[in-house]
């Protein structure tokens, strides 16, 4: 912290107690919280059969052309996570696993001690 940023805050201790070092905007909804409406539009889209199985960046870019709803790839992910598909975040796991068992089968053969194969994860 530099000496310039500690003196403002001093500065803010003396004039304001403990809230001037508080966060300005806490307990303010963000500016860029998705809308509710948004958010049961893009739903109601993603559920659908066509848009299955894409991902948070191509099911942004449809849902911008397509239905003129703009929300980041973020709040997508998260939407997708946790009602449209929750299913995804298993298979996310589920690729990481397999990336991590090709890795350690991979391990445990070049060294030639250990046979580890991790077959019963899928």
């Amino acid at each position: 912290m530099s000496e310039r940023q500690v003196r403002r805050l001093l500065g803010k201790l003396k004039d304001q107690g403990d809230r001037g070092l508080i966060h300005g905007l806490r307990g303010r909804v963000s500016n860029r919280k998705v809308s509710e409406a948004d958010r049961e539009k893009a739903v109601r889209i993603l559920s659908q059969q066509e848009y299955r199985d894409f991902g948070p960046t191509l099911a942004g870019e449809y849902l911008r052309k397509r239905h003129g709803v703009k929300i980041g790839r973020e709040a997508l992910r998260q939407i997708i996570r946790s009602g449209v598909r929750p299913e995804a975040s298993v298979r996310v796991t589920l690729m990481f696993l397999r990336g991590w068992r090709d890795a350690a089968y991979a391990t445990a053969k070049s060294e030639n001690t250990l046979k580890v194969t991790l077959e019963s994860i899928h």
